[in-house]
């Protein structure tokens, strides 16, 4: 930009720079090649970080390290989901008890049954357990058109080859039952499964909500549960958490 003799490039007196490579000798648009690549330092200079799996999140490896992608850990975990459309007369959620969860929890929601109550069973060895291994007692409020009542004995099984998941049959289209059941440590072969739980839902003649402790009287591990109508077929969602300790 000015006549000189003998001045380095550097001096801008004399030099304007006309065109230079990029960072490192980087091209940014082959660097990054595909849909999902992000781009990133490390301690030479710009890099490409390829997509990871669906469903991983991307995480630092903190100062003078590379960002990655990994899955996120946690002590609340959904493991499964099944549902029962109607046309059978039970589901099962099996082979999700590991020792990675010592609780659960079972979310059962939009659940009817055709004929007879909702019920659900423990399963052993995959197959649900029909033995006499079913202890339950609850707390059942309810009412209706003629008032309300209160049964401090309800739902109740002793000795029987189920639980009660419902108290009623229910055929109310837009008031299902929905209920949590809670599982302590069902693959501890030292000490009989225990758990409560709590469900709600209406039928055409009342609504009702009960809660209620339950026991399997076995110490064989269970390996999941399975969900069926006493005596019709069953409709609804049912998923499965595992909680760490």
């Amino acid at each position: 930009i000015l006549a000189s003799q003998g001045n380095a490039v550097s001096n801008g007196t004399y030099w304007n720079v006309m065109s230079q490579a990029g960072t490192n000798g980087t091209d940014i648009g082959t660097t990054l090649t595909t849909q999902g690549d992000i781009l990133y330092r490390d301690g030479s200079g710009l890099q490409r970080l390829a997509a990871g799996t669906s469903g991983q999140v991307l995480q630092t490896g903190g100062s003078g390290a590379n960002p990655s992608w990994g899955t996120v850990s946690s002590d609340y975990v959904k493991l499964a989901t099944v549902t029962a459309n109607g046309s059978a007369s039970s589901v099962s959620l099996d082979g999700y008890f590991s020792s990675t969860y010592k609780n659960y929890e079972i979310y059962g929601y939009n659940v009817k049954s055709s004929s007879g109550r909702a019920c659900w069973r423990f399963n052993l060895s995959g197959s649900a357990s029909s033995g006499g291994s079913y202890y339950q007692v609850g707390n059942q409020a309810y009412g209706s058109s003629s008032g309300s009542n209160y049964n401090s004995a309800q739902p109740y099984e002793w000795g029987a080859n189920k639980y009660q998941f419902t108290h009623n049959t229910d055929d109310n289209a837009t008031a299902p039952h929905h209920a949590i059941i809670r599982i302590f440590d069902p693959l501890n072969s030292s000490y009989l499964t225990q758990g409560f739980a709590q469900a709600m839902g209406f039928n055409n003649t009342q609504h009702d909500h009960f809660v209620y402790g339950f026991l399997f009287n076995t110490t064989t591990n269970t390996t999941g549960v399975t969900f069926l109508s006493a005596s019709g077929n069953l409709t609804g969602e049912f998923t499965l958490y595992g909680l760490k300790v």
